[in-house]
């Protein structure tokens, strides 16, 4: 269902004559044939969805890279606009927060020990919508 709508996305690019979106959409277009290829058939859209984060990563990566050298950020800070609107709305931060407490609770999470307990049960419940990293740095917080 994913995969259609980056087509569909795509074709509109290439008649709208949008270069920006027609190239990243090409990119990840690209990259889940990649996937497609290393896993011999067909991909899931949880799969598509692990091949859109790699490239907003590495996105995200060469923004960094852009910004340290004094370039201009606009395009790339347009690609990476681009890539979001593919991926699931991200969780508000205290809306997140509420999820890892109740998870300390129910895990009875005592201190960092037992950082992965929850690190886990938090990322089932979320699923796509909050980054691993986010919600580690949180779950660090409240745990020290």
């Amino acid at each position: 269902m994913l995969e259609e709508k980056i087509n569909t996305d795509l074709i509109t690019a290439l008649k709208a004559k949008d270069v920006l979106k027609t190239s990243v959409l090409r990119l990840i277009k690209a990259s889940i044939e990649n996937k497609k290829i290393i896993n011999h058939g067909e991909i899931d859209d949880d799969q598509i969805l692990l091949v859109i984060k790699t490239e907003l990563k590495q996105a995200n990566e060469t923004l960094d890279s852009l910004e340290k050298n004094d370039r201009d950020t606009q395009e790339q800070s347009a690609k990476i606009a681009v890539i979001k609107s593919y991926l699931p709305k991200q969780m508000e931060k205290n809306e997140l927060e509420e999820i890892i407490a109740s998870a300390i609770k129910s895990t009875n999470a005592q201190g960092i020990s037992d950082m992965g307990k929850v690190i886990g049960q938090v990322m089932l419940q979320v699923k796509g919508q909050a980054d691993g990293s986010v919600v580690s740095k949180i779950v660090k917080e409240k745990l020290s």
